[in-house]
């Protein structure tokens, strides 16, 4: 406490003064008067009685009775007002600026999608346009090889094969008098209901189709001609693929899809097709791999090992059944019918697109059989 005399405060004037209080620090006290000084009760520091607004005139009893704060306390909570403020303002700052950073990203990508959307419209028309072209040329050709019968005639799978060289030991033709029989269906089931087995896919359906309903009553096949993944997968929410409790369906659908989009697209996609096939009330449920087609390079042919290699898995994962290719293949290489350096292109038509008749022929009967080791 400093020298001179002087009064401390009073514990019971317990009052809060107005900022309008604050003591006029310049005025000096009358040279009569002694010092008096009173303590702040914030920083507990003393401060000359004529500096704290207190009046003119000193009394201790208005001093015992005075709440009093000094001018480094007010002037200090002052600025932590002004600080409090600056902070939150600053906050809202912040989030403005973020808000107006997340609209910028958000415009410039739909900007971006938007044009991608309009070229990758144009691009997917052009697209299925070529390939309905191709698929009506394909249809043509096999029609045209068909009315020559001529067996000699080398496919487009065998020049492929064979570098284009007339190479005649190479193929084995049946001969033109010796007709593929039906597939093997025991007579047990022949006669089961029409939907006891459902088939469903794109053009690759197409000839196995007739093989197999030429079998046996117990198969029914819809074909959707150029179709992807995603057009079967709606078909099977929108019940346009007619199955009963005790059917099995069989899926053969992703060759349309693999020159165009991605591995992990392709996946994506057929997971959404498991997942609603998985969602269809039937007895057993069947996904075929993709097989290979003639005009597919090795990028393409590699590319469809590693979306089959995918579909397995994913297959194991929704327990659904997988039909592998590559067993396919294993079961036309050891064909009484014919035989070939590549069966994965010697089944296939000139065109390099779609079954021929023998590989229509082996693959019914290697479908047929997975189907029929799943009936009592």
């Amino acid at each position: 406490m400093p020298t001179g005399n002087s009064s401390g405060m009073g514990s019971e004037g317990k009052r809060v003064k107005s900022a309008a209080g604050i003591a006029r620090a310049g005025k000096a006290k009358p040279d009569s008067e002694e010092l008096h000084f009173v303590e702040c009760q914030t920083c507990n520091r003393w401060e000359n009685f004529w500096n704290c607004g207190l009046g003119d005139v000193y009394s201790k009893e208005k001093v015992e009775k005075a709440v009093f704060e000094c001018r480094s306390c007010k002037q200090e909570a002052r600025m932590n007002v002004f600080e409090d403020r600056i902070k939150a303002l600053e906050d809202r700052v912040t989030v403005v600026e973020t808000k107006l950073g997340s609209l910028d990203l958000k415009f410039a990508e739909v900007t971006v999608s938007v044009g991608k959307k309009v070229e990758s419209d144009v691009v997917e028309s052009l697209l299925t346009r070529i390939e309905t072209c191709e698929t009506v040329q394909s249809e043509l050709v096999v029609k045209l090889s068909e009315e020559k019968k001529e067996p000699n005639t080398k496919t487009f799978a065998w020049t492929v094969v064979n570098g284009g060289k007339a190479k005649p030991n190479n193929v084995e033709v049946i001969k033109p008098e010796v007709s593929l029989p039906r597939v093997d269906i025991p007579d047990k089931f022949k006669d089961r209901d029409n939907k006891t087995v459902v088939v469903v896919g794109d053009s690759m359906v197409r000839g196995i189709s007739q093989k197999l309903t030429s079998s046996s009553k117990m198969f029914t096949c819809q074909t959707f001609g150029g179709a992807r993944i995603e057009d079967i997968s709606k078909k099977l929410t929108t019940q346009d693929v007619g199955v009963k409790d005790d059917s099995h369906v069989m899926i053969i659908a992703g060759t349309n899809n693999l020159a165009r989009e991605g591995t992990s697209a392709i996946s994506k996609k057929y997971r959404e097709m498991l997942e609603n096939l998985k969602n269809l009330r039937c007895r057993k449920r069947s996904v075929v791999g993709i097989l290979r087609r003639g005009k597919d390079g090795e990028y393409l042919n590699s590319k469809r090992l590693g979306v089959n290699s995918r579909l397995k898995k994913l297959c194991a994962e929704f327990d659904v059944e997988y039909v592998d290719p590559n067993e396919i293949y294993k079961s036309v290489s050891v064909s009484k019918f014919r035989r070939c350096e590549n069966v994965e292109l010697g089944i296939l038509d000139n065109w390099g697109l779609h079954l021929n008749d023998w590989g229509q022929y082996e693959v019914a009967e290697h479908l047929a059989k997975h189907c029929v080791s799943f009936l009592a």
